[in-house]
């Protein structure tokens, strides 16, 4: 609006009887201008609200960006929310799993450590019972040779593996073998009543049973100190 509309405008809101000094022409004018400026003020009022309703539709296309993010960031915390969770219930699987595991291995030690004291007790008591069993052994041969009628000595092993694995622990063949080996090396006191065969005998019985030099004199034919046998009474 120009300077003299505004002078004409102001003219009119304050003075209005003077419109009747104002030939009709220039009335006319003047209302013209008044239709123009009133025109001006309503495109200057449609372009503020323009401006106003882009500056609302910013306002909201912000706050719709602010929404989504808002929902994005709600969604990403309840996506880790229920991973933390799966984990967290892994791990206590794994843990009820763990403590399981130790339980049944305690449970495990303290059988095995009483199987083991069990086995350890009855360990002794069959040691016990075999030199009881030992001791009898050896009573009883003694008294089987006691009660032999026939000479004790190396001829009744002859072709007898049998006898020979009892008395001696080696089949016939094999105290052969050994006989024939020592026959030729053996040194032997200059006089004795006893026989290479029978000395070799007489001390394999006795590495074997366990026998002394008394259970021998008692059924064989020599007497005490007559035959060299090995080991002492």
């Amino acid at each position: 609006m120009s300077f003299e509309e505004d002078n004409i405008v102001a003219g009119v809101e304050t003075n209005g009887s003077e419109l009747d000094d104002i030939p009709d022409e220039d009335k006319s004018t003047l209302y013209e201008s008044e239709d123009k400026f009133e025109e001006h003020e309503w495109f200057d009022d449609s372009f503020n609200d323009e401006d106003s309703n882009d500056e609302r539709l910013d306002d909201d296309s912000s706050d719709n960006d602010e929404q989504l993010l808002v929902a994005e960031i709600k969604q990403n915390q309840d996506n880790c929310i229920v991973s933390l969770e799966k984990d967290l219930a892994e791990s206590e699987y794994e843990i009820s799993l763990l403590l399981l595991d130790n339980e049944l291995l305690t449970q495990s030690s303290e059988e095995i450590r009483a199987h083991c004291s069990s086995l350890s007790a009855l360990v002794q008591s069959q040691t016990q019972q075999i030199l009881q069993l030992k001791t009898m052994y050896l009573r009883s041969v003694r008294e089987s040779i006691a009660l032999q009628g026939y000479k004790f000595d190396a001829s009744i092993l002859i072709n007898d593996d049998e006898k020979a694995l009892f008395y001696t622990g080696l089949k016939f063949d094999v105290l052969n073998k050994i006989y024939e080996l020592l026959r030729s090396s053996a040194e032997r006191p200059v006089v004795s009543s006893c026989s290479l065969e029978d000395e070799l005998f007489y001390t394999l019985v006795k590495l074997q049973l366990g026998l002394l030099n008394k259970d021998f004199v008692r059924e064989s034919k020599y007497r005490k100190g007559s035959c060299h046998v090995s080991g002492s009474d």
